[in-house]
């Protein structure tokens, strides 16, 4: 914006003076009211591009009220997750907002209000995990009956936008079996870490520790097994959030590691 008018003038008389060498010299009273005008323009319109930024932060900050799509989540979870991110947000930072979204919607969580919890337990480490697939398996975590209804999410949804053809009619059965053998395996061990977790720690643990702080937390894995664990980790992550997933053959047999693992560990209590 301009300061005041003379600067406005100063600017108009080089600007003409560059087109037109008769304009050189005194502004003309008609001239400085022109002038006037459009700088009072101006002030106008940087006035309601601020109320129409402050309206806009508002309607993104209202509690109650439902996210209407993924872009409305999307300017959300920045607005808030502001604090963590420690600067302009990397274009993965964000993750597959349309899959919490679906998952947000069929849940009935899709409020800023109801989504609090999970978000003011993100971490800023978004390159390792987006913040949408953090918020997700808060969620799967917290209720493992989830993982079904993020299973039809995602198979409506494989890739951003996409509601073509299901991702299970694209999946062979003996890869869908085993992938289903795999997530329950992996949802029993997860579930037997925390309940042994809690109970060291004499009070109910909270859905967003995430797993690798469990595990360490727990104490209950060798080193060689923990670090065998971290690898089934990785392949359950590419399972849920993943595009491409591992064979029919990989998965039953980390399914079964993690049987083994699940069983040696109830056994040792």
């Amino acid at each position: 914006m301009f300061r005041n008018l003379k600067e406005l003038g100063e600017i108009y008389g080089e600007a003409s003076s560059a087109r037109d060498k008769p304009l050189q010299g005194r502004l003309s009273d008609d001239e400085y009211a022109i002038l006037d005008e459009l700088n009072g323009l101006v002030m106008a319109g940087e006035i309601a591009l601020e109320r129409l930024q402050k309206a806009g932060e508002a309607r993104v900050a209202a509690g109650g009220r439902a996210f209407s799509n993924h872009y409305d989540l999307a300017a959300h979870l920045l607005s808030a997750a502001g604090p963590i991110l420690k600067g302009p947000a990397a274009d993965t930072a964000l993750g597959r907002v349309d899959l919490l979204f679906d998952l947000l919607k069929r849940l009935g969580l899709g409020t800023p209000d109801l989504l609090r919890p999970y978000v003011i337990t993100l971490h800023g480490d978004t390159e390792r995990r987006p913040l949408a697939e953090q918020i997700i398996d808060q969620l799967l975590a917290e209720d493992d009956t989830r993982y079904k209804v993020y299973e039809e999410v995602r198979a409506s949804r494989p890739a951003p936008g996409d509601y073509g053809p299901s991702l299970r009619e694209t999946v062979e059965p003996d890869l869908h079996e085993a992938m289903g053998f795999f997530l329950a395996q992996w949802i029993a061990f997860e579930r037997g870490i925390r309940e042994r977790v809690s109970r060291r720690a004499g009070e109910s643990l909270s859905t967003a520790v995430p797993m690798f702080r469990l595990l360490d937390a727990s104490g209950v894995l060798e080193k060689d097994t923990r670090r065998e664990v971290e690898l089934i980790r990785r392949i359950r992550n590419n399972v849920v959030h993943g595009v491409e997933i591992p064979d029919s053959t990989a998965l039953r047999e980390a399914g079964d590691r993690l049987q083994a693992i699940t069983e040696r560990i109830k056994q040792e209590e």
